[in-house]
């Protein structure tokens, strides 16, 4: 619970204390048969529990699927036996890239499944789609295949808390920019980066979770008016004192970097082929039936992530 409280005074530091005391901890493993835990706790939760908001993963780009299969798809398989036994709604927390896998279709606002759209044997597809995509799909197929209530949700990349400028050090924004500050050097690059401040797509599972009147159980979540990347590398130009090069000269100081350096672990995610933009060109309108946009990312939201990573 210390741990969790931690998170919290970071992310919301005027949290209110009856807040967390509504929090209680069970400790278990995603990838274990009844996430590891005893008949006891295994049955209190199937007693207490009515909705089951399902965010837990293990999410890396560069893991094998066989290392993600336990937390990513037994897991959910997990989450489905808990809630059989009264039909607890399942509120699955997807990814936006499982698209570029299926392709799902889209017609009068509603999101269906089209097993035809389905590679016939997923895993072999992880060189094209990515092992992290590969594991989402299959749990989202084995959710929607089970008799079970549920809504999926599809949030795209996921940025800093509006407010705050509070993110997770270890997601590819924050190694990408730690990088850039040590090695010293900015790509001069233009593309559009889709970003979705962490509170406004945590408020938006909220809203449609509690909204009784929604015709779909899909949900995109992602920044249809995204910043381009520049915007944020002139941020970082400006605050750090750093020089921009051409992307090419960038591209190859970035392939001689040692482990030390944050980009080393990204380093496959930038080619010859240019700096790796990330689309945001996907359906939302039901989403956006039910939830506002998110508001225009400004200078100043990206001067307050970039204030909390300085903090650090």
């Amino acid at each position: 619970m210390e741990r969790i409280e931690q998170v919290f005074m970071k992310a919301i530091p005027d949290i209110k204390d009856e807040y967390l005391d509504r929090i209680t901890p069970v400790v278990g493993d995603l990838s274990l048969e009844k996430f590891g835990l005893d008949d006891e706790t295994w049955n209190m939760l199937d007693m207490k529990i009515s909705h089951i908001f399902h965010v837990g993963a293990l999410v890396n780009m560069s893991q094998s699927y066989s290392n993600l299969r336990g937390p990513n798809v037994i897991g959910t398989e997990n989450v489905i036996l808990l809630s059989a036994s009264s039909m607890k709604h399942i509120h699955f927390v997807s990814t936006i890239g499982v698209l570029d896998v299926y392709g799902c279709k889209y017609k009068d606002h509603d999101y269906f499944w089209d097993d035809s759209l389905i590679p016939h044997d997923m895993v072999k597809t992880v060189d094209t789609y990515g092992a992290y995509n590969i594991s989402k799909l299959i749990a989202e197929y084995k959710l929607v295949r089970s008799m079970v209530p549920y809504t999926i949700y599809r949030p795209g990349f996921i940025g800093s808390h509006s407010q705050t400028g509070f993110s997770n050090l270890t997601d590819f924004d924050n190694r990408l920019v730690k990088g850039i500050i040590t090695m010293g050097a900015i790509p001069q690059v233009s593309a559009k980066y889709d970003i979705s401040p962490v509170d406004y797509v945590a408020k938006s599972i909220i809203n449609i979770a509690y909204n009784t009147e929604k015709k779909s159980n899909i949900f995109n979540i992602v920044n249809q008016d995204p910043p381009n990347i520049s915007d944020i590398f002139d941020a970082i130009s400006e605050k750090f004192d750093i020089t921009k090069i051409p992307y090419k000269e960038w591209l190859e100081i970035v392939h001689d970097l040692d482990k030390n350096n944050d980009l080393f672990s990204l380093k496959d995610s930038f080619t010859n082929k240019g700096f790796p933009g990330r689309s945001s060109d996907y359906p939302c309108s039901n989403t956006y039936n039910i939830v506002e946009k998110p508001e225009k990312l400004d200078r100043s939201y990206i001067m307050k992530w970039l204030d909390y990573m300085e903090q650090l």
